[in-house]
């Protein structure tokens, strides 16, 4: 019977932040409680067969919401259909830390022509970093950046178009944060640096 009852405490603790990570407000509560998404799903998942087989016909209700909700999130990252195009190339990304007192620009450069990304994502980008990588703009003519002196600049650059950029700004000490969205193969991806 105690097992019986944490199970259901755990079920309303698990519909709970299923519902605050699916609200529209951001926030650190909902980014971090939408972390978790697919674990609520499997959560659901379990807690339907549990009380299913206990009778407990509401908390059933409840576990089926909670892996309905979770996996309409998780869903378009886990099944996704195979690529079937002849001579597709599939999209990649580039993550670098570029080290703001860095100036090995041509070693960056190299990377990028080398590893050819859809999109190419730089961390601790200064101005001059923003100059030393003009040579990559005909090959990814759009982009975003946010050059600073300090170790928090940011940088994106795109072979396909960029929407929907924004950068938000320093707020109490916390780093800024930009994002961005773009297409690719028909799905959506927002990038948040």
């Amino acid at each position: 019977m105690l097992a019986h009852q944490l199970f259901r405490y755990s079920t309303a603790l698990v519909f709970t932040l299923s519902v605050v990570s699916l609200l529209p407000v951001r926030g650190l509560v909902n980014d971090l409680a939408g972390h978790f998404a697919a674990h609520y799903a499997i959560w659901g998942v379990l807690g339907t067969v549990v009380f299913s087989l206990k009778r407990s016909w509401f908390w059933a209700a409840v576990s089926v919401g909670v892996a309905i909700a979770n996996v309409s999130v998780v869903g378009p990252y886990v099944f996704v259909p195979p690529i079937s195009d002849a001579g597709f190339r599939r999209p990649t990304m580039l993550l670098a830390n570029v080290f703001t007192s860095s100036n090995n620009f041509s070693a960056v450069v190299s990377l990028v022509e080398a590893r050819n990304p859809t999109v190419v994502a730089l961390l601790e980008v200064n101005q001059a970093w923003v100059e030393g990588l003009k040579p990559l703009v005909a090959r990814y003519p759009f982009g975003i950046s946010l050059p600073r002196p300090d170790n928090f600049g940011m940088m994106v650059l795109s072979s396909v178009p960029l929407r929907d950029s924004s950068v938000d700004p320093l707020r109490g000490g916390e780093p800024p944060v930009l994002r961005t969205k773009f297409s690719l193969k028909g799905q959506e991806v927002q990038l948040i640096e």
